[in-house]
């Protein structure tokens, strides 16, 4: 079964490998990992590294995104809770409409209407 490594340790070990210090066999010697492995460890960080300094932008794109949809999210909260008194106005006027009487038209509150059992 293969060793597994954290990845704190392969960065060290490619970090050894970078400052050139020592050879790649006296490193992974320190390091009691096979050689073609520190190898491989450093070739991957190496086409890797640029991929790790994007990421900022990717986050930055997120939490974009995120505060969109927050905002989004506050929007339809606004509109929840406007609705309801919309609705209830637009029925009282209806119904102010229906039967053209004035004494329904000062009223802040819906009353059922005799005209629209009609």
């Amino acid at each position: 079964m293969a060793k597994r490594y954290s990845p704190k340790l392969k960065f060290q070990v490619v970090l050894e490998l970078l400052k050139g210090d020592r050879t790649p066999s006296q490193v992974a010697r320190a390091y009691n990992v096979h050689p073609n492995s520190a190898g491989l460890w450093r070739r991957a960080l190496l086409e890797k590294g640029p991929e790790i300094f994007s990421q900022d932008s990717v986050v930055a794109e997120y939490e974009r995104r995120l505060a969109d949809l927050e905002q989004l999210l506050g929007k339809k909260e606004q509109t929840e809770s406007i609705l309801p008194s919309i609705n209830h106005y637009a029925a009282f006027r209806s119904s102010v409409r229906c039967c053209h009487s004035s004494r329904y038209m000062s009223l802040p509150i819906h009353i059922p209407h005799p005209c629209q059992n009609h």
